[in-house]
């Protein structure tokens, strides 16, 4: 699809992959394309693919990876499109989009418990619907309009990951249409290779079309908390004291798996706890919050009913312009004292030009670690807790200084820290060099492999892919 004849071809290409109906090929020199089409989730990475798809089925979808094949293009799915480099256009100009739109089917086996998803379904959606159809649950994150397809092959870290694992761990089968076109499922019992890969690095193996997911008995009971934390009126010494008996209450390998906790450092001195946990307020005071840990300024509630819950912990994220950085901290290396008022003291002086910034600290641990950390693509089975570099605007890009920013703060924590950081790719890091060995760590050698057979020509690509 490069000269006007290969374009030509291309898109009689595309539209015989989909049935030959026109209506489901956008091709980039249609009027409105970037906003009937692309809609780019993250405005501070511009991507422009060269044609978006939407097949109802496997066989299209084959048929598409077949043509980009046969014409020189890489291929990216899209399930909800909130891949902060816009790898779901391709992460670069000039690919074909697979969007999934299509793929919204769900159904709940009562026999097994396991429900039947598709990539598109949103998070919202399917959290309400595992609840109406029999009061079931499963792990995954809070932002409301994030597609399963990308969050299910990910990771997906949420407030019930410390009791059930990942939102991957719930896997138990796929559908996908592999990278050289071939159309496959995958357990740990056929294709178990694939079944590794998938299960965290999906959008370089392979187009997952439906997922089989086991679900839990959705919770009753929550209470969600808020506090501010006492800084000795935001005192650096104040901000390092306040971190580290943070850090060392959530060490603690007692600590109960109900518990789903962030530190969020807003600004300099503003040090905010929240989370939920799920049980009553009698199991909840017995953490001890308010007796270990500096706070003030409170606000907890009782939440009855998952509907109830999942109202208050799903949210929508609306910046147009944003950039996130991550480090995995483990409970062999916590943040020494000597960093944080290193830390503290950046944070304190620095000028980042914005002032929608944070730094979140999130709990993980639990159930996320106890799977071998070879045991599926996803190697990040050792992390305590993630901290994530957030830069956000909502109207304009970011400023240079907001980037450098990040990367000090960034640099600050990781210095002190031993070897190549852990990161996740699901607040990916579109700027991060050698990104592949931090994504994948000691797994990165079995993905490349698996890669060569499932998808020799490299058409499912993005910048940071296997």
């Amino acid at each position: 699809m490069g000269n006007t004849s290969s374009i030509h071809a291309g898109r009689e290409c595309l539209v015989s992959a989909v049935g030959g109906d026109i209506g489901r090929v956008a091709f980039c020199d249609v009027p409105h394309y970037d906003i009937s089409h692309v809609h780019p989730r993250n405005l501070e990475f511009p991507v422009t693919p060269v044609a978006v798809t939407y097949p109802d089925s496997s066989d299209q979808i084959a048929s598409i990876v077949k043509c980009a094949a046969a014409h020189g293009r890489k291929v990216q799915p899209r399930s909800g499109g909130h891949s902060l480099g816009n790898y779901g256009l391709g992460g670069r100009d000039g690919a074909i989009v697979v969007d999934m739109q299509h793929f919204q089917q769900f159904t709940l086996d009562q026999y097994t418990n396991q429900a039947t998803v598709g990539p598109a379904i949103s998070v919202q959606d399917l959290a309400h619907k595992l609840w109406a159809a029999g009061a079931r649950a499963m792990t995954h994150g809070t932002c409301r309009t994030v597609g399963a397809g990308g969050h299910l092959t990910i990771g997906g870290i949420g407030p019930t990951a410390r009791q059930w694992g990942l939102a991957l761990d719930h896997i138990d089968e796929i559908e996908a249409v592999l990278g050289n076109g071939q159309i496959i499922r995958a357990s740990s019992h056929q294709h178990s290779d694939l079944f590794f890969a998938i299960r965290g690095a999906a959008p370089n193996i392979a187009i997952v079309t439906e997922f089989i997911v086991r679900t839990q008995p959705a919770p009753r009971t929550a209470i969600q908390f808020r506090y501010m934390m006492e800084t000795n009126q935001g005192s650096i010494e104040g901000q390092a004291i306040a971190f580290g008996r943070w850090q060392a209450f959530i060490a603690d390998p007692r600590l109960s798996q109900n518990l789903d906790i962030t530190l969020t450092i807003k600004g300099p001195g503003l040090l905010e706890l929240s989370g939920v946990f799920f049980g009553t307020r009698e199991e909840y005071e017995t953490l001890g919050l308010e007796q270990k840990l500096p706070l003030h300024s409170s606000h907890t509630q009782s939440l009855s009913g998952w509907g109830t819950i999942l109202n208050s912990i799903l949210h929508d994220v609306n910046s147009r312009f944003s950039y996130d950085k991550t480090l995995g901290v483990t409970s062999k290396h916590l943040i020494p004292n000597w960093a944080m008022i290193r830390l503290a003291k950046y944070l304190s002086t620095a000028r980042p030009g914005i002032t929608d910034w944070s730094l979140s600290c999130r709990l993980v641990g639990g159930a996320v670690n106890e799977p071998w950390m070879n045991a599926t693509a996803f190697p990040h089975r050792d992390v305590l807790y993630w901290i994530t570099f957030h830069a956000r605007s909502p109207s304009q890009p970011l400023p240079p200084a907001a980037f450098e920013f990040l990367d000090r703060a960034y640099d600050i924590v990781n210095n002190s820290l031993p070897g190549r950081p852990p990161m996740y790719l699901g607040d990916l890091d579109p700027r991060a060099p050698d990104s592949r060995i931090m994504y994948w760590r000691s797994n990165l050698p079995r993905l490349e492999e698996v890669k060569a057979r499932a998808d020799p020509a490299g058409i499912l690509d993005n910048p940071q892919g296997v």
